[in-house]
């Protein structure tokens, strides 16, 4: 190919711009860039300049490898040649690796100027807007779309409602909506239930219930996706009688599914009525509507935060009955089940199986595997787990390493606890309040005071907040070395604090340093504090 062009530039003879066209295409698909810009040095240096075809095809084909050196020398090059710019020269511009929003813009107008159809243009200017959240140039794109000659659909309007759904800028949403309508097009059930979502997050409800009511045309199976946006914003403000309502409202026109049952399921169970979570499921399974991994999911975890480890383990069994492959969330919370009711080889036995089938693996899986191996003590092998996410493609975070951390300090373990602490900063992590609390309560229970006021001090400079546990942890250090004038000063700081307030651990702490200073009037006093703290959460728990 280059060799053919070299001898026709050789003997004289000028390719053609359909020649230099085709020979660039073919360069582009067979991805031999070296030999373009080659070529296109020889042509020009010869007075054969590349037509805008030629360079549509190379601006685009640099833009696709990523060198976007080698496309804005091409995009200087097509000005020196005064190439007048056509369509597919423009869609090749607007590449994000080659010009920002503005540059688009400027790009766009130029295109106008010359007359050039810009269809697939606007169409590609959508696409950039929206991915890059742009809604103001988005809607004014829209403006001008209408204003010309050309018929506007409905991906624009899809487009902006997409991005005002993370807005909920419902007054836009609107005029948006009915600018679709005034443009005699069609909404789509994508739109409307864009629409819909925007709507219910603004406190729309009865609106938004209208407009599916209105405007929902399509078959049996499609509406169920409208009415389930609106049961779910109805459990989520907890107007169950609306969120049943609207349930027999889809009942006369459809068929609810899973997801519709699993919202209901999800609703009881984050408000703790596991009775009536477990009620819905059977009435799924009497419709003969086949619970997904989502169902079991929501009550085994629901069951196991409420310590009813044997509900979730029935559960956990007629879900793997059922022949339905548990998910990262079962795993770990069935670890931590086995963990707690003392059968650790059982909680191994699950994590060796969730590695093993590699099921859209999640840190908090590994988390709890590492959990349960701290509060066994058996730390080397909470270290293995570590080793584990390395080795899966995965990085610890965090909360990985607190847990860790917490049981080296819960061993009195301070060497190794800061190991683990320096060894999450070198990884970049940011250590939080618990890691520092873990730490401070390490140098307690080695009974080094001096240690874990360097580590309340450097919670200060690092900007890491501190809490109640924070002071508490630190006021027993104190009290373990005997050191009750510190105990007392830390108490009191804690006192004259406005960001954190004292709880019964703290006055019992307090009441322990003043009566071993002998000061009995202000242990009295710590003691009618907590009794005041006790009696107010009492009288709460009654209201509730």
């Amino acid at each position: 190919m280059e060799d053919i062009l070299a001898q026709m530039l050789d003997k004289g003879i000028k390719p053609g711009t359909i020649t230099i066209a085709v020979v660039a295409e073919a360069c582009v698909e067979k991805r031999r860039l070296d030999v373009l810009e080659r070529l296109f040095e020889k042509l020009r240096t010869a007075g054969a300049k590349p037509d805008a075809m030629a360079y549509a095809h190379a601006i685009a084909g640099f833009c696709k490898a990523d060198d976007t050196e080698a496309a804005d020398k091409f995009v200087e090059l097509m000005r020196e040649d005064k190439v007048e710019p056509i369509t597919h020269v423009v869609n090749a511009l607007m590449h994000p690796a080659l010009s920002d929003n503005e540059t688009a813009k400027a790009i766009m107008d130029d295109l106008s100027k010359n007359g050039v159809d810009p269809s697939v243009t606007f169409m590609l200017l959508v696409d950039r807007y929206a991915s890059a959240g742009d809604l103001p140039r988005l809607l004014h794109l829209i403006e001008t779309w209408k204003k010309s000659d050309l018929r506007i659909d409905l991906y624009p309007y899809l487009a902006a409602m997409n991005l005002l759904t993370k807005t909920s800028k419902i007054k836009l949403a609107r005029g948006l909506y009915a600018d679709v309508k005034q443009q005699r097009l069609k909404p789509s059930l994508a739109l409307i239930n864009s629409y819909v979502e925007i709507l219910c997050q603004g406190g729309a409800l009865e609106e938004a219930a209208r407009t599916v009511e209105e405007d929902v045309h399509e078959g049996n199976e499609e509406v169920v996706m409208s009415y389930n946006i609106l049961i779910s914003h109805f459990l989520r403000l907890r107007y169950l009688t609306e969120a049943q309502e609207t349930l027999k409202r889809l009942e006369t026109r459809s068929r609810p599914n899973v997801v519709t049952y699993n919202t209901f399921i999800s609703s009881f169970a984050k408000q703790g009525e596991m009775d009536s979570a477990v009620s819905t499921f059977q009435e799924m399974k009497r419709r003969q509507i086949e619970p997904s991994v989502v169902s079991y999911s929501v009550l085994i975890v629901g069951f196991a935060k409420r310590m009813q480890f044997d509900k979730a383990l029935e559960f956990f069994e007629e879900m793997l009955s059922a022949s339905i492959q548990p998910d990262s969330i079962v795993y770990s919370a069935m670890i931590d089940v086995f963990a707690k009711t003392g059968n650790l080889a059982r909680s191994e036995s699950i994590y060796r199986e969730m590695r093993e089938k590699k099921e859209k693996q999640s840190l908090v899986a590994y988390n709890s595997m590492i959990n349960a191996y701290a509060k066994a003590r058996q730390i080397p092998q909470a270290l293995a787990v570590l080793t584990d996410i390395a080795e899966d493609k995965l990085k610890p975070n965090v909360v990985s390493h607190n847990i860790i951390v917490s049981a080296y300090a819960r061993a009195g373990d301070v060497e190794n606890a800061l190991l683990c602490f320096d060894a999450m900063k070198s990884k970049g992590l940011q250590p939080n309040s618990f890691t520092y609390n873990s730490i401070i309560d390490a140098y307690g229970k080695a009974h080094d005071l001096e240690g874990a006021i360097e580590m309340f001090e450097e919670m200060s400079e690092e900007n890491v907040p501190v809490d109640i546990v924070t002071y508490n942890t630190l006021m027993s250090a104190a009290n373990r070395v005997e050191d009750f004038e510190m105990a007392v000063n830390i108490y009191e700081s804690l006192r004259a604090s406005k960001q954190v307030k004292a709880d019964r651990i703290t006055f019992d702490l307090a009441q322990d340093a003043f009566q071993k200073l002998g000061d009995s009037e202000k242990a009295r006093k710590a003691a009618r504090a907590k009794s005041r703290l006790r009696n107010a959460r009492g009288s709460r728990r009654m209201r509730d």
